[in-house]
């Protein structure tokens, strides 16, 4: 009898663990789809103003992935040395950014140093909480002017 309690004991202990494994699984992936989660993208065109006039802008777009909002404070361009170049003249900051919402920045291709940024070029944002995030290379000549 002691032989087969014990068994049973066993096994619910065993079922125990699986179950708070399990739990312990589900909080750590709820976690981490809960955080900030920043898509960043660096694309070129032409910005026609009211009046037909088109202007090259480089546009550094944000998408935000992750399940809460968040709020891009600055942003701007890699540098060759690595450094984070600041563009002030980046419109739409700061902006908050709900779940799956897209917020794209401008500049104008001519207010760009090409001779300081890094080639391929990376676009880089800074979130209220100083986290930052970077663009995937873009390796287009951005440097040609028009």
């Amino acid at each position: 009898m002691d032989n087969a309690q014990s068994n049973w004991g066993l096994w619910v202990a065993l079922y125990a663990a699986l179950v708070a494994t399990g739990g312990l699984l589900w909080n750590i992936i709820s976690w981490k789809k809960d955080s900030p989660n920043i898509k960043v993208r660096i694309t070129e065109g032409l910005f026609f103003t009211y009046v037909s006039v088109s202007v090259p802008k480089v546009f550094i777009v944000i998408v935000n992935k992750g399940r809460r909002p968040i709020t891009i404070v600055s942003g701007g361009f890699c540098g060759k040395n690595g450094e984070k170049i600041f563009y002030p003249s980046l419109d739409g900051l700061p902006k908050r950014i709900e779940q799956w919402e897209s917020h794209t920045l401008s500049i104008s291709r001519n207010e760009l140093n090409f001779d300081h940024l890094a080639y391929p070029w990376k676009a880089w944002v800074r979130d209220a909480t100083e986290k930052v995030y970077y663009s995937e290379e873009y390796c287009a000549d951005l440097s040609r002017r028009e």
